[in-house]
């Protein structure tokens, strides 16, 4: 007679990579929904280039070194050492006087979908990071006009230094600058600075429903919902999260145009993380 025990070893082997799979396919479509199912995701075609103020020099350098290696092992694109900046991170103790101050400038809150709705639920949604997404038509082989980030912080909003980059079918958004607020009360004695900068890393890197459920899937996107003192945190950027951004940025011009995009960067990451 067979014997059924011999199969079973593979059995179970599929029917972990099924599970995977399903689960794979929830966290992606989660943490994307609020990009239409008509669209392709955002990311970046306009070389990034990072400012990162409210941070000592050493953090501020740091940040920037890291959302450097980020990128470039996920295949984003980076500006040169010169550069404007188009991807700003501020960590201040006052960030709803900053966010008002530079939405009473109208230089840092624009793009396309962009509006006064948006803008009042953006300032009135407090989150210990909050960031704000400038879009622009684009194409698949072609990136929008960067127009960087024309803003203005006074000592009152932030008392660290300024730390700039030394970074070497479908309607189609691309990312042209985003704004990271990060509320210093929020984070300070709590995370660790990689920590942190992963997770800037994650919500800059395509745009990020913040309110997604994410049920248990393992992403730093859980960073901040601990609530209580010695509860454990994300360290940084889990194996999914590596493994989505390299989905999304690797080969994204022949992907983007196709409305079956979220399911091919599920099927990457299967690839990669259950070979």
């Amino acid at each position: 007679m067979p014997q059924p025990d011999k199969a079973l070893p593979q059995v179970t082997i599929e029917a972990q990579r099924v599970s995977l799979e399903h689960r794979l396919t929830m966290f992606v479509s989660s943490i994307t929904r609020s990009a239409p199912r008509e669209e392709a995701l955002q990311r970046w075609q306009t070389p990034i280039c990072p400012l990162v103020a409210g941070l000592s020099r050493e953090q501020g350098e740091f940040m920037l070194e890291r959302l450097s290696q980020i990128a470039r092992e996920v295949g984003a694109p980076l500006d040169r050492e010169h550069c404007h900046a188009n991807l700003v991170v501020v960590v201040t103790s006052e960030p709803d006087k900053l966010i008002k101050a530079w939405g009473d400038r109208g230089r840092v809150f624009w793009g396309e979908r962009a509006s006064v709705a948006a803008f009042n639920a953006f300032l009135e949604t407090p989150r210990p990071v909050r960031v704000w997404y400038n879009r622009e038509f684009g194409s698949p082989a072609g990136a929008p006009a960067t127009r960087g980030l024309n803003m203005t912080l006074d000592r009152p909003f932030t008392d660290g230094v300024f730390t700039r980059s030394k970074m070497d079918v479908k309607d189609m958004l691309l990312l042209a600058s985003i704004a990271v607020i990060v509320d210093r009360k929020e984070v300070d004695g709590l995370l660790q600075i990689g920590q942190l900068t992963d997770y800037v890393a994650m919500v800059t890197l395509t745009e990020t429903d913040l309110d997604a459920p994410l049920g248990n899937a393992p992403t730093i996107l859980h960073l901040f919902d601990a609530r209580h003192p010695g509860e454990q945190r994300p360290a940084g950027l889990s194996a999914w999260d590596q493994a989505f951004l390299k989905a999304l940025y690797n080969d994204a011009s022949s992907q983007q145009i196709l409305i079956t995009e979220r399911s091919q960067i599920t099927g990457k990451m299967l690839h990669d993380l259950a070979p």
